[in-house]
């Protein structure tokens, strides 16, 4: 009795378990061959918060900056680490888009003396870090608008947004969506959206204190 297997003629029992070994040992190699095409693997992972706050600018301007969790996977193979270079916060409200940009890895909490009040407890300037293969990374990132030398006079103000105008525009909206970005060397950007709900209470919040972190979902 013979069996023929990709023009191959097994005649013996012993023959087909061999060869069947063979086909395991064939597919593992090119299983092997695929992971070390696909390279590192990334994941960006929607923040459960979004810190909303006023900030009082030099020019005595308060604008509207935003704080988030990013956290991070590589279920790239051992050796295929990345780099993120670069995170973002975008969102649009009515026609107009805007971004800001990563200024400071900082984690916030209310004042213990005064829980209306939020305050800083670690504050680091934002800079590019590793994702080491088979590893998790998380910091919470404080977002900034920022003026950009390649873009139109007109369309630097869409990164700034003055806190009364932003209060103004929640009054028109049930919800508003954000999307984070990460921007990884030699990749695509990793991006992941995230919306918050608009209502009264967020509205209130906001007002009376100057800062809210709403659930995000």
């Amino acid at each position: 009795m013979s069996l023929r297997v990709l023009g191959i003629e097994i005649e013996r029992r012993t023959d087909i378990l061999a060869f069947a070994a063979f086909l395991m040992a064939l597919g593992n190699v090119v299983y092997q061959a695929a992971l070390a095409f696909r390279g590192p693997d990334i994941h960006l992972f929607p923040p459960e918060q979004i810190v909303i706050l006023g900030e009082q600018y030099p020019s005595g301007k308060r604008y509207v900056r935003f704080a988030a969790k990013m956290s991070y996977v590589n279920d790239g193979s051992v050796g295929y680490n990345a780099a993120v270079v670069g995170e973002s916060l975008h969102f649009q409200l009515g026609d107009t888009q805007y971004e800001q940009r990563w200024q400071t890895f900082e984690s916030f909490q209310r004042s213990p003396d005064d829980p209306l009040k939020l305050e800083s407890l670690k504050t680091e300037d934002a800079h590019p870090f590793t994702l080491a293969a088979g590893s998790t990374v998380g910091h919470e990132t404080y977002f900034a608008p920022r003026k950009r030398a390649f873009v139109l006079e007109d369309e630097r103000a869409q990164s700034y947004l003055e806190w009364p105008a932003f209060l103004e525009q929640l009054e028109k909206l049930p919800e508003v969506r954000f999307e984070l970005r990460a921007e990884v060397h030699g990749m695509a950007p990793e991006h992941v959206g995230c919306t918050i709900r608009v209502d009264d209470e967020l509205r209130d919040k906001l007002e009376q204190r100057g800062w809210y972190a709403p659930s995000c979902y």
